[in-house]
């Protein structure tokens, strides 16, 4: 479910550790904060195709198991505008 996603963060982090290791000597230190979940409408953005969301779809309890888990993990987000007044 989240392939692309997780593909994307681990590049950050990936890129962050080498450049590191390259700045180093320039003592440069490099920092990378990864914040946990975060409230906003991306759920709501989302969208997939009808026949994944039949019960009869291979994917059907595996896309279930992901908007529950993502709905329980809003619950204790960190708001959006909080992030943007600090």
């Amino acid at each position: 479910m989240l392939s692309a996603y997780s593909a994307t963060k681990f590049a950050i982090e990936s890129l962050s550790e080498s450049i590191a290791y390259e700045l180093e000597p320039f003592g440069i230190k490099v920092i990378l904060i990864e914040p946990g979940p975060i409230r906003s409408n991306f759920m709501k953005g989302s969208l997939l195709p009808e026949r994944v969301l039949d019960p009869k779809s291979p994917y059907s309890k595996l896309v279930q198991k992901f908007y529950d888990k993502t709905n329980s993990q809003h619950k204790y987000a960190i708001p959006q505008k909080k992030l943007q007044n600090t």
